[in-house]
């Protein structure tokens, strides 16, 4: 997303930045690629089976290690009268210009229901979640340090306040019969990743060309597809099909389906969607 429709109080961190930041950080990252055991080890000792948690996770690991950021603060929860009523994701210090940030950070995928760019119509696969509901609160998390709550935490770490940003990232999903007449949400940033979704009973009208693909389990939604032949099981379409069914008839809920091709022994994504339930998004 690009911005708040009502707020102009916060900064959100566009492709330039993130594009500094990867230059600045690819030595680092080219060695964590050689010797990932760091990685590897911080994460088996915060374990968690929420996607979002495990987003904030690596989003630490990099502030925590990266030689251009000083992290002062994670995860801090902001009490008023004994009672928790707010928490700050991450204030950094950026190292060579001194500037502190109070930065919210998010990872959403989310479908667009009735080809709409209103935000109450971008449904998450579970369709409780909404694009209005989580903008809505992230508005709030990065005010919070304007509250009572938040000046006293500050007052109390003698800090003066961290400018407020965003770090907001994800896939926005249209139907397969709206991709080439598609309408993004209200706001949205114009290079967002996007796919594709679809009910099951149209399973057989979207399954008319050959192909190859994954059902991708939750805890792999953060990165494409690309792994060694036999990491995963690559399905047929005849075959998707009826995993697909089967999944969704189990557990009522929407399936990451990624279209993958073959590279040599490497499989590669092409490109992702949701398979939902017909009673989607419900009432």
């Amino acid at each position: 997303m690009a911005e708040h429709r009502k707020s102009q109080r916060y900064n959100t961190l566009g492709e330039r930045w993130f594009r500094d930041q990867f230059e600045a950080h690819l030595p680092w990252l080219e060695a964590l690629d050689e010797h990932p055991k760091p990685l590897k080890d911080f994460l088996e000792e915060h374990p968690t089976r929420l996607l979002g948690e495990r987003f904030e996770l690596l989003i630490r690991f990099w502030l925590e290690q990266s030689p251009h950021f000083r992290l002062h603060a994670s995860g801090v929860p902001l009490y008023d009268a004994g009672k928790t009523v707010g928490e700050v994701d991450f204030i950094l210090e950026e190292v060579d210009s001194g500037t502190w940030t109070h930065l919210e950070v998010a990872c959403k995928f989310y479908l667009g229901y009735n080809n709409s760019k209103q935000w109450h119509d971008w449904r998450g696969p579970n369709a409780q979640d909404t694009l209005k509901l989580k903008m809505d609160k992230l508005d709030r998390q990065l005010s919070s340090l304007e509250t009572p709550a938040g000046q006293a935490f500050l007052q109390e770490k003698r800090w003066h306040a961290p400018a407020p940003a965003l770090l907001m990232k994800g896939y926005l999903f249209h139907h397969y019969r709206d991709v080439l007449t598609h309408n993004p949400p209200s706001f949205s940033h114009p290079g967002y990743p996007a796919g594709f979704w679809f009910w099951l009973h149209e399973a057989q009208d979207f399954f008319r060309s050959e192909g190859w693909w994954v059902l991708l389990p939750k805890r792999s939604w953060l990165a494409p597809v690309w792994s060694l032949e036999g990491e995963l099981e690559v399905l047929d379409n005849h075959a998707a099909r009826g995993q697909l069914a089967e999944t969704i008839h189990t557990y009522r809920r929407g399936v990451m389906l990624v279209a993958v091709e073959r590279r040599g022994n490497m499989i590669e994504e092409r490109m992702r969607g949701f398979v939902v339930p017909n009673a989607w998004p419900g009432k």
